[in-house]
């Protein structure tokens, strides 16, 4: 296939807000709905890039997520490199509720739990 035909583009642009459904998912589905149709995996990877980039305006995932939280103000702080103040290291945010319930309950203490560990050598999950 040279083109896409804008019935094929608006049928994969159902999927734009959908990145945990496969491209092979979305082909299958393509050729049942449109028998006969012929393209690759390549070309309907970059049709699913040019869709999602425009559906961000052009920013990055990490600039959609700080600008979503920008706009429903949530609050939430990140850790940028030393190295490249571009480069973001660390994320993290948190709700009214909880925030309101560390302002009450100050003693409460935090536990990391990544790689399953965390510093009272407790095991979670």
């Amino acid at each position: 296939m040279r083109k896409w035909e804008p019935e094929h583009i608006a049928f994969v642009a159902i999927f734009v807000n959908r990145p945990n459904v496969r491209n092979r998912q979305i082909s299958d589905q393509l050729r049942n709905k449109f028998p006969g149709i012929l393209f690759t995996k390549a070309q309907l990877k970059g049709l699913r890039y040019r869709q999602q980039k425009h559906a961000a305006d052009g920013y990055s995932p990490f600039q959609s997520t700080m600008k979503l939280l920008d706009e429903r103000d949530v609050l939430y702080k990140v850790l940028w490199s030393a190295d490249d103040p571009d480069k973001p290291e660390g994320f993290m945010s948190t709700d009214d509720v909880s925030k309101e319930q560390w302002a009450l309950c100050p003693w409460v203490q935090m536990y990391d739990n990544t790689y399953k560990t965390n510093n009272k050598g407790l095991a979670l999950f």
